[in-house]
C-alpha cells in the first residue's frame, strides 16, 4: 500500500546468521531495518513487547566521529575527487542512531496500542545485527516465547495481524517524519 519493496531475511524457519541478516538489508540498500523475533526468558512470568536499539560505548562513537570526519577522497574518471566515509562494518548504525532512536520510540507507540508490552518497552543494548545495520534500525521482541499466555496468543492470527498492523502503522509515521526532517 505504500509502494515500497520489501526485503525479508528470510521465508522459512532456517537459521541466518546476524552478519547475514545485515548484509540482507544492506545490500539490497534498504531504508529501513526491522527485525522481528519472539522473546525467551528463564522467568516464565516475563511478559510483553520489547524494542531494542542499538547502544554504543564512547570508543565505539569517537571511532565513528573520526571515521567520518576524515573519510578519504578517491579520484574519479574525468578529472576529479569524490569523498568517501569509511566506517568500520561492525559500527555503521552509528550514523543513524538518532534515526533509530525515532524509530524505536514511533515502533513503541505503535505496539502498545495493539499488544501487550514490557514494563520496560524501548532498552538500548549492543547488539550485533543492529550494529551493523547501514540504515534506521530497530529490533522487536514481539511477546516471550516462555511466558505460556503469550506462548499461545502469539500462534492466533488476530495477534500476528495486530502486530503487523502496529509495524505497518509505525513506518508509515516513521516515513512521514523521516521526509518532514529531510526537507529544507
Amino acid at each position: 500500500r505504500l509502494g515500497l519493496r520489501v526485503i525479508l531475511t528470510r521465508e522459512d524457519d532456517r537459521t541466518l546468521g546476524l552478519d547475514d541478516r545485515a548484509a540482507v538489508a544492506n545490500n539490497g540498500k534498504a531504508n529501513l531495518l526491522i527485525s522481528l523475533h519472539a522473546n525467551g526468558s528463564p522467568v516464565p512470568e516475563q511478559s510483553g513487547a520489547e524494542i531494542f536499539r542499538l547502544q554504543l560505548d564512547r570508543e565505539s562513537a569517537d571511532v565513528v566521529r573520526v571515521a567520518t570526519a576524515e573519510g578519504t577522497s578517491l579520484p574519479t574518471l574525468g578529472g576529479g575527487v569524490r569523498r568517501l566515509d569509511l566506517i568500520p562494518w561492525d559500527l555503521a548504525q552509528a550514523r543513524h542512531l538518532d534515526e533509530s532512536s525515532v524509530l524505536a520510540s514511533v515502533l513503541q507507540e505503535e505496539l502498545q496500542l495493539q499488544v501487550p508490552m514490557s514494563t520496560h518497552p524501548v532498552r538500548e543494548a549492543p547488539m550485533r545485527l543492529l550494529a551493523a545495520a547501514n540504515m534506521p534500525a530497530a529490533l522487536v521482541e514481539v511477546a516471550y516465547l516462555t511466558n505460556p499466555q503469550q506462548e499461545a496468543r502469539l500462534k492466533t492470527e488476530d495477534f500476528k495481524a495486530s502486530v503487523a498492523q502496529a509495524v505497518f502503522s509505525a513506518i508509515v509515521r516513521f516515513r512521514a517524519w523521516s521526509e518532514e526532517s529531510q526537507t529544507p
